[in-house]
């Protein structure tokens, strides 16, 4: 996180009196860590990678359930593999140039910068459960923090070695995907563009991670891309002002 952990933000929330369970999501779950997540204030965590399923079994911990339905084990297994395919994909988009920027802050003095990067690729790495390319991320961060720069040249190799590995591993993956969007025939009906927005714009609004799903659609739009990389990198309050541009410029030329 780029101002405060998850540690401090969860004493600083819990010193305000707020009630709400605080559920830690992270790949540090070795059992001092879970200590230090109790004492900061958190009820409950979430280990990387996790599954809906184990997303919704906490969740039901503390959260009233007021109806549930069945569902299909198939059909779940491919939601799951489909949303790991996207992050796979998304990890190897914005990935390419990271090592370098990390190197970057480092030679500028900007080690918080740096520690940060690090910090990112370990919890990715996590997500995305790659534990090598984890571990080296981490030793890294380890090396960066409280602003002191202790990095050795074996853990820069190291992690650029393991990042560059995962990177060749889901290259064409990313191929793939990018000669599918390529293939995408490009509207211009503004009546079809307005329904997609208008089916997109609740799911950005409420944070909805189902919004993902509709990038198909949306790559179909004229103009899209940036909107296309906000939703990718979860960034709703941008995307909802670019989706707002996209609608306005559609209703006045419908």
């Amino acid at each position: 996180m780029p101002v405060m952990d998850g540690m401090e933000a969860a004493l600083k929330i819990s010193g305000m009196g707020v009630k709400t369970p605080i559920v830690a999501i992270t790949a540090n779950v070795m059992s001092n860590d879970m200590e230090l997540y109790r004492i900061s204030g958190m009820f409950d965590t979430l280990g990387k990678p996790f599954t809906a399923q184990d997303l919704w079994s906490c969740l039901a911990k503390y959260l009233p359930i007021v109806s549930f339905s069945a569902i299909d084990k198939n059909r779940q297994s491919e939601d799951d593999l489909k949303a790991q395919n996207n992050l796979r994909m998304n990890f190897f988009k914005y990935n390419t140039s990271t090592y370098e920027e990390l190197i970057r802050s480092v030679s500028s003095g900007d080690i918080s910068k740096a520690h940060r990067i690090a910090h990112t690729i370990k919890s990715n790495a996590a997500q995305l459960d790659e534990k090598v390319l984890q571990n080296a991320a981490a030793a890294v961060e380890d090396s960066l923090t409280d602003g002191n720069n202790r990095l050795t040249d074996e853990k820069k190799d190291n992690l650029r070695n393991e990042l560059n590995t995962v990177l060749a591993k889901f290259a064409t993956l990313f191929s793939e995907h990018t000669a599918k969007v390529e293939s995408i025939v490009e509207l211009n009906d503004a009546v079809k563009i307005l329904e997609i927005l208008a089916k997109l714009e609740p799911l950005v609004e409420n944070i909805n991670p189902e919004s993902e799903d509709m990038l198909d659609d949306v790559h179909a739009i004229p103009n899209s891309a940036k909107l296309v990389e906000c939703i990718e990198t979860f960034d709703f309050n941008k995307a909802l002002e670019e989706l707002r541009k996209i609608k306005h410029f559609w209703r006045n030329k419908g």
